[in-house]
This record gives structure tokens, sequence and C-alpha cells, in this order.
């Protein structure tokens, strides 16, 4: 007998202490992941599926946020099948996991519920997809990659770029973007993003070292079909331009130098 009621005991230690009062708890927040600074609007629902039960009140308490409001009381009853929402903000400052806690007192007992809330200052990042090569018109890709969804992502290039805003909009994982750039020097890039998460505005300077890439140039061949030739003989060149750039080449101009001996002609003036 006395084996039997220690698991009994041992039993109603493990049920849920929300089963054990006869409610389900959900509970919401958005933005999910929040940067230090933001707020959050977020809602606690308290389902019956069972008889009638008194609501006595629900206290919010955390550590690390702010809370508002902090405490709801004489909520009343829930009658059976129905289900109350309480909505609440929160407010982050430090970087780290967050434990929220709500604590609903009822006719029936206690229920503590646990919240998790993760602020981060880490995202969004952003990404090059392309090589990037000396003295080139650079056609760089990059990417931006979010755990959360951000609103009105737009990014701006400190540096000379073409355009000089890049609107990428919505970023739901990750998006693409793509400019134009010749490199004057070997600087790392920087880029400001702007964004919303949530209903929170953002400003962020991001820098990406850069690996600079040796352009291959653009090789001539001059080819002519004569081994020799006569002073002041004109004949066809055939010039080929190979381009081992990763750009592409406009206007093509040749120009040919005057000799030594042109150079060192000069009139003299004749004896009376």
């Amino acid at each position: 007998m006395r084996k039997v009621l220690v698991a009994f005991i041992i039993l109603m230690m493990l049920i849920p202490t929300a089963l054990a009062t006869g409610v389900s708890i959900e509970f919401h927040t958005s933005p999910e992941i929040l940067l230090p600074g933001d707020y959050a609007d977020g809602y606690l629902k308290i389902i019956n599926p069972g008889r009638d039960i008194r609501i006595n009140s629900v206290v919010f308490h955390s550590e690390g946020l702010e809370i508002y409001p902090k405490s709801y009381r004489a909520i009343g009853t829930i009658p059976s099948g129905g289900s109350y929402t309480l909505p609440f903000s929160i407010k982050a400052q430090d970087v780290g996991r967050h434990l929220l806690e709500a604590i609903i007192s009822t006719g029936n007992g206690t229920i503590i519920q646990h919240i998790l809330i993760v602020v981060d200052d880490s995202f969004p990042s952003i990404v090059l997809l392309t090589p990037i090569y000396k003295g080139e018109v650079n056609e760089l890709k990059f990417l931006i990659t979010s755990p959360v969804t951000l609103q009105n992502v737009k990014v701006t290039p400190l540096f000379n770029a073409e355009p000089d805003v890049i609107f990428v909009g919505t970023v739901n994982g990750y998006a693409e973007g793509s400019l134009k750039f010749i490199p004057t020097d070997e600087k790392e890039l920087k880029f400001k993003l702007t964004f919303y998460n949530g209903k929170n505005y953002h400003e962020m300077i991001k820098t990406i070292p850069i690996t600079f890439l040796e352009s291959k140039g653009v090789m001539l061949n001059v080819v002519s079909s004569y081994s020799s030739v006569y002073v002041g003989d004109c004949i066809p060149l055939n010039v080929e331009i190979t381009n081992l750039r990763n750009d592409n080449i406009y206007n093509c101009l040749l120009y040919t130098s005057p000799s030594p001996r042109d150079l060192s002609t000069s009139r003299m003036p004749s004896s009376a």
C-alpha cells in the first residue's frame, strides 16, 4: 500500500501544473527575436476545456525585461470551452536569453508558465557572393540573411558604387542584391543597413574584410603577313585583343608611336 502511495505522488509531480488546474496555456510574441532596445507585443491565452474556472490574477515577472502591464487582477470566471486572452508588451535591453514568467492564480491552484525571450545583436548579416578584382568594374552580388522576418530592408554602400542605395524589401530567411563598383584601394567594404524588426526601426553598419584578386588584364597580339617591308610602304596589320577581365571593354583605340628616326629628324638652314 505504501509503494502504491509513493508511486501516485511521483505521478502527480510529473503532471504539468496547467493540466492539474484544468486549463491550458498558449502564448506568442512578435517579433520572435529582439535586438537590444526592441519592443515586442505578445499575448497569453488561457483555455478552459473543462468545467468553469475562476482566474484570480496573472502576474508577469522577469529579471532582464521591462513588462507592460506587470499584472492583471480580478479577471473572473472562464466558462467551460471558453478562453481569455491577455495582451502584454516587453522591452529588451541586454543581449542574451531572458525568462519571462507568468504566474496565473486560479480557483484550483497556481500555474507558472515560462516564456523564453531571445535578444541578439548579430543579425542581420551580409555575405558577399562574388570575388572582387582590382581595377575592374565589379558586379558585386550580396546576400542578406536574418533568422526572423525583416521589413523595408535597405542597403547603402559606404563607398563609390552604383546604385548608391539598394532596396531589398522583405528578408524572410535571406534576400539577394547587387551593385557595381571599381575598387580604388584595398580597404574593407562598409555597408549601412536600415530595416524594421516588427515595429522597431534599426540602422547598423556592417564591415566586410575583402581579399582583392589581381585582374588578368587584356592581351594584345599584332600579326603581319609580311616578314619584311620597304621604308614608306603601307601594309595591313591584324590586331588580336583577348579580354581576360571579368568586365566588358569599350572604345578600343590603337595608337602608333613615331620611330626614333622621325623624332630626330630636323630641318637645317641652307647656306648662301
